[in-house]
């Protein structure tokens, strides 16, 4: 049992396919033994994202998200803090929208760090009968936990996004850093 309160500002020109704006969010969260809660803890994160348009239909996404918990009782037994945090409120790193060329969960802890950036150009400049399909070049970098002086997990790739009546359609291969180990997601929408 939580209390979960957050606050958003969306300038993008649109939902989906948006060429424009920012997006921010700033969430909290609060569970303890008062509201029923089986564990004590704080959470913090804020995700920021913007939008530079480069010529028609293009754009350049960039996101910066972060994140920190803190346990406020931990029996001394445990490993570490985060093994006092539930699974479902630890801090993800691997998977469709953090780093892409890391499996899902690869790593989970009480804080995160992580930067993504896209180039998203529409397909219909090489091939003018492709109007609903969308290429997209990305590298991801993170870490968790958070860490300024460990290096970061980083993955690069390619994705094709189709737009469908229920929003775009993305396939993304993405490729974890030097080793060359390759992960592909199918998503709905884009993945941040």
């Amino acid at each position: 049992m939580s209390l979960q309160l957050g606050v958003g500002r969306d300038t993008r020109n649109a939902r989906f396919n948006a060429t424009a704006g920012d997006r921010t969010s700033l969430t909290g969260e609060i569970a303890v033994s008062a509201l029923g809660s089986d564990f004590d803890f704080t959470k913090y994160s804020l995700d920021y994202q913007h939008l530079f348009p480069v010529g028609e239909d293009s754009v350049i996404v960039g996101r910066i998200f972060g994140g920190v918990a803190n346990v406020a009782s931990c029996p001394t037994s445990a490993p570490k803090p985060a093994a006092c945090l539930p699974l479902q409120d630890r801090f993800i790193l691997g998977g469709p929208s953090t780093v892409r060329g890391l499996p899902a969960g690869f790593k989970s802890d009480t804080s995160i760090l992580l930067a993504n950036l896209e180039y998203r150009f529409p397909m219909s400049a090489l091939i003018p009968s492709f109007r609903d399909v969308t290429t997209i070049l990305f590298v991801d970098a993170g870490n968790a936990p958070a860490s300024f002086t460990d290096p970061p997990e980083v993955a690069y790739g390619l994705g094709i996004a189709i737009n469908t009546p229920l929003g775009p359609i993305r396939i993304d291969l993405a490729w974890r850093g030097l080793d060359g180990t390759r992960q592909t997601w199918l998503s709905l929408g884009a993945p941040f």
